[in-house]
């Protein structure tokens, strides 16, 4: 018995003892796997490739389209002090920096085309500069200041006419530009403006030599000559800097191969340049200098094409950089990269036929036009030749403001602060057979002026990308580290359980050895590890409580779903850089505008009164509409923005009805113009009130023109507008009659729908308040409408319907604000639906929003007197120019009052053709796809005042066309959405895991402690046994029995 209460204790520990390993060791290596494994790190590296190749929506692509960073272009300007003892050779240049004049520059990439598998983009970049007086230096004025430098297009020139032999090939013409020259008192060296060496000016030296070209007269010798010139002199105008043609250009967009990611492939329409001696000198090789692969290596040498030096450039790592909390790479251009041809041999193919330049220097002349002798240094001859130094003076290079370095974040490879500083220098000589560069100077490299551009990241863009992209890292780490961290402790719990259970065996065993000497006490009876046994509990019992209440709070406070929320909210919210801005900004959704017309069959008989009016559907007539918003101010905490909604529509056969064409198909219905202006008479007690000659000119005009209450026109005009010879004629008679007329008669060629002012219009940011995201605060500069007759009528409420408020509850209301039918309406959820793998919720407008005023009040306000229309209509005829009798409903009468139906014949509502729906990504509030569908009916009635609007019927109201716009997520954007949601929710489903299992492992090690006690009994029972054995070895039989045993085993 007392074994097998041993054993049973035993079999307790064992099994809390590898429980605790096994826990251990599992948790270690699930953290060591995901660390070491690079499970979490996979993940967000392919987050991070993703997010920075070239394509729409990605994380760089709407900066690379059109960079917000403010890059500057400073320039610093060498004003030659000694221009004269240098013609004479009396001194060395001696030049002195002044500037900066600096330049706001305005980058921006106009995309040209994609290749099939969309790996390489073709584009245009466009450069801006605005100079900026608060960035340059004290005072300086780029159009007022000037400095002493070389005349540049003169030294040009004597260099051309000394290589070509101009003045032996062509004697009379250099005779006439030697004087030309005097006349004009041209100088090797001139004093110009800084805008001028800059931005360019005209040179009247240059412009007679061009005229020469053409044929000119040299009075010294009476005769008419042509000369032969150099094309584009009078366009040489500006250094080499700032006369660089971009062009046409493609680079790699990253998409099918991330280590090539905006590489250029080609500049100029050529894929190599041409100027230079050899293959590896003509390489176009590297990015822009803004962006490179991620994954950045400090080991890597990276390349950069640079079409200001007319080459490609590396550059290697130098140090550690942090700029505003975000950790960089600094890299440098080397000193081999400037080393004279003779000396790194590599550099010998940008070595000209006349050899190679000193270290430092590189010859451009050949890649500019007309080739002048440019020549390009780092600024202040920074890592050169020392002998440059020698040659002028007041130049004190310094790393620190002359050095190029790229600061680049190494995860993403995006350049977060950077300055590109070249210097350009002319190579002045003396050409001895041109009178104007005749000096006793030996040749120099003169440096005429550097410029450095440079950016950093701005705050704001520096905190959304710590937030993008160092919280989802640091999340992963926590972690992994806590993983490990827990797997360790509990080891160390298995490794402590070992080590007490051995303590215990040695214990009983030295107790019962006690015991047979018969000197056992009561205190030797007791474990010898109690104090140790008990810290283990309280430690054990204190753990387990902080890991179930650490993860209560987690679960219940929602700390990483909210992380994750906040995140989905950053992108969702209006603000440039956002996953929604650009699209609110410029849709590149598929929208499109579907318009059914109602042709009236029987016209005549319903003027008559001999049938009810039916109407044949014809259409649809489909329009492609493309959406954006011009952005014209943010509120000063960018909660509001203010914009000008433009919408513009394209003809779309191919989603056209078969055969259909707007401009031609024409169809029968009301003369909406005509029967508005005989309500009006009518209602103005026109022909009472004003003279009879105004409603007799009235009526002789409508006679002469004869017009009918029904007319067929083409779906164009109705839609899109004609000019109405009718009413232009009736407001001429009313100018010569001195009649009244309805202001603005002449223009009323449309239908509300296609009349619609959108106007200036405001909505909310979701900055400071999420839940009222994309809500208009403003419609044509008012808060609220003006036509309906209560509050709550007149209320603008609800976004635009694209977007709504992230979190999508199916318990809420969701408000839209259309104007199209001039007022709010709202949606209830129906079902959720899935769209190209996108779980969504369908919302449908509610069927208390079209009800009757009369049977549900709240929509008394929008009744018009004499009173509420039936259920389904919705007078609009206030909110429209002239007050045209226009009544708006669901297409078919669709959920309207079945009485409509019988007036009309030709109508079949059907909820799949005719309902109004959105479909919204719950998560993220956008709605991937929709349909709002408006019929436009007439409110026709006889109206007296003119004969032919006087008919035999009743009131209708006449369906003149239903629009329905529809939208839904291109097969692209789903798969774009669904790669980064789906890692969102990923996310979401490893963090409940994390805090599920906190409180798993909590309640695990609070079980044990409570399961210790069992461990307490065990020795209680086996103290109690051998007690009893105590007892029995006194007792004389049992004593008796065993001597005898023991006598019979000697």
């Amino acid at each position: 018995m007392e074994s097998r209460r041993r054993c049973c204790g035993c079999c307790s520990r064992r099994v809390l003892i590898i429980s605790f390993a096994i826990t251990g060791v599992f948790l270690l290596v699930a953290g060591l796997v995901l660390d070491v494994g690079g499970v979490f790190s996979n993940i967000i590296k392919n987050k991070v490739d993703q997010s920075v190749e070239l394509k729409p929506g990605g994380l760089v692509y709407e900066e690379w389209v059109k960079t917000s960073l403010p890059v500057y272009m400073k320039y610093y300007v060498f004003d030659l002090k000694n221009h004269e003892e240098v013609m004479t050779g009396k001194a060395v240049p001696a030049v002195e920096q002044k500037g900066p004049y600096s330049y706001r520059e305005l980058r921006s990439n106009e995309v040209l085309n994609w290749t099939s598998d969309r790996s390489i983009v073709t584009f245009m970049p466009n450069r801006t500069y605005v100079f900026d007086p608060e960035t340059s230096c004290e005072g300086c004025d780029d159009r007022n200041d000037t400095f002493m430098s070389v005349n540049i297009p003169l030294m040009t020139l004597a260099l051309w006419v000394r290589n070509n032999n101009y003045d032996k090939k062509h004697e009379f013409c250099f005779l006439g530009m030697l004087i030309e020259a005097e006349l004009y008192k041209v100088k090797l060296f001139q004093r110009k403006t800084v805008y001028d060496i800059l931005w360019g000016y005209k040179d009247p030296f240059l412009e007679f030599l061009v005229k020469a070209t053409q044929g000119i007269h040299i009075p010294i010798i009476d005769k008419n000559i042509t000369c032969p010139g150099q094309d584009g002199l009078t366009d040489f105008v500006q250094l080499q800097y700032n006369n660089t043609y971009y062009g046409i250009s493609a680079v790699n967009s990253g998409q099918t191969d991330i280590n090539k990611l905006e590489q250029f492939t080609m500049w100029r329409g050529e894929s190599h340049l041409s100027w230079w001696s050899d293959k590896y000198a003509n390489m176009i090789n590297g990015t822009d200098g803004t962006q490179f692969s991620p994954g950045v290596d400090k080991q890597a040498t990276l390349y950069a094409f640079s079409p200001e030096v007319c080459r490609s450039l590396f550059f290697v790592y130098e140090s550690d950089q942090t700029v505003k909390d975000i950790k960089l790479y600094r890299f440098t251009a080397p000193e081999k990269l400037y080393l004279n041809g003779d000396t790194y041999k590599p550099n010998k193919g940008f070595c000209m036929p006349s050899g190679c330049l000193p270290t430092g220097l590189l010859n451009i002349s050949r890649c500019q036009p007309l080739n002048p002798p440019v020549v390009l240094s780092p600024p202040h001859f920074y890592q050169s030749d020392k002998s440059l130094l020698e040659a002028v003076h007041g130049l004190n290079p310094e790393k620190s403001k002359h050095e190029t370095y790229v600061d680049i974040e190494p995860i993403t490879g995006i350049v977060m602060r950077a300055a590109k500083r070249i210097q350009i220098n002319i190579a002045v000589e003396p050409v001895k057979m041109f009178a104007p560069t005749n000096g006793k100077f030996s040749k120099v490299f003169l440096p005429v002026m550097y410029a450095s551009e440079s950016f950093v990241i701005t705050d704001g863009k520096a905190a959304d990308f710590r937030h993008k992209v160092y919280l989802p890292i640091t999340i992963t780490e926590v972690i992994q580290y806590f993983l490990m961290g827990l797997g360790a402790l509990f080891i160390l719990v298995a490794l402590l359980l070992l080590i007490l259970t051995a303590n215990k065996k040695k214990n009983d065993l030295e107790l019962r050895v006690n015991e047979g000497d018969g000197h056992v006490r009561d205190d030797e009876r007791q474990p010898l590890v109690t104090d140790g046994r008990r810290v283990f509990i309280t430690s054990l019992t204190v753990f387990g409580l902080i890991l179930l209440v650490s993860g209560t709070i987690l679960t219940a406070s929602h700390v990483f779903s909210k992380l994750i929320k906040d995140k989905v909210n950053e992108d969702v919210q209006l603000k440039p850089g956002s996953t929604v801005y650009k699209e609110w900004v410029n849709s590149s959704v598929p929208f499109y505008k579907k318009f059914y017309m109602f042709n009236l069959t029987n016209p005549e008989e319903v003027m008559n009164g001999n049938a009810t009016p039916n109407v044949e559907q014809i259409g649809p007539y489909s329009y492609r509409e493309l959406r954006s918003n011009k952005v014209l101010k943010w509120t000063d905490d960018d909660s509001i923005v203010t914009f000008m909604p433009n919408r513009t529509y394209i003809f779309d056969p191919e989603t056209s009805c078969a055969g259909c064409h707007d401009k031609n198909d024409t169809f029968v219905n009301v003369n909406i113009p005509l029967l508005t202006l005989a309500l009006w008479l009518r209602n103005t007690n026109y022909t009472k009130e004003q003279p009879k000659v105004c409603s007799a000119g009235i009526k002789a005009t409508v006679d002469k023109f004869k017009l009918k209450l029904f007319r067929r026109k083409t779906v164009y005009d109705i839609l899109w507008g004609y000019q109405d010879e009718f009413l232009k004629f009736l407001l001429k008679i009313s100018k010569l009659t001195g009649c009244p007329a309805r202001e603005g008669i002449t223009t009323f060629i449309q239908l509300q729908y296609n009349n619609t002012f959108y106007g200036i219009s405001s909505v909310n940011t979701g900055r400071t308040d999420i839940s009222k995201l994309e809500q208009f605060t403003m419609w044509r500069n008012e808060s609220h409408l003006s036509w309906w007759s209560d509050k709550y009528a007149n209320m603008i409420n609800g976004t635009d319907a694209t977007q709504f408020a992230p979190d999508v509850d199916k318990e809420n209301k969701f408000y839209v604000f259309s104007p199209g039918i001039c007022r709010s309406v709202h949606f209830t959820y129906e079902k959720e639906v899935t769209l190209k793998d996108i779980k969504l919720y369908r919302v449908t407008i509610s069927d208390e929003v079209f009800k009757s005023g009369d049977v549900y009040p709240p929509n008394r306000g929008f009744c018009i007197t004499p009173g509420c229309l039936p259920t389904g209509l919705l007078n609009i005829s206030l909110c429209q120019p002239m007050n045209p009798p226009v009544v708006t409903s669901p297409p078919h009468f669709y959920q309207s009052d079945k009485s409509l139906l019988q007036t009309v014949h030709g109508l079949k509502p059907e909820k799949s053709e005719h309902e109004t729906f959105l479909e919204i990504e719950p998560i993220t509030g956008i709605v991937m796809r929709g349909a709002q569908r408006v019929q436009i009916n007439i409110a026709l009635e006889s109206v007296d005042v003119l004969p032919q609007t006087k008919g035999s019927f009743e009131k209708v109201f006449l369906p003149f066309m239903f629009a329905s716009e529809v939208a839904e997520i291109t097969d692209e954007k789903a798969s774009d959405f669904r790669e980064k949601f789906s890692k969102m929710n990923t996310a979401m489903k490893i963090t409940k895991m994390f805090e599920y299992s906190l409180i798993v492992i909590g309640a695990f090690l609070l079980g044990v402690v409570l399961l210790l006690p069992c461990f307490d009994n065990d020795k209680k029972v086996q103290e109690n046994g051998t007690k009893i054995e105590e007892k029995d070895e006194k007792h004389p039989l049992i004593d008796s029995s065993r001597k005898t045993f023991a006598h019979q085993s000697t």
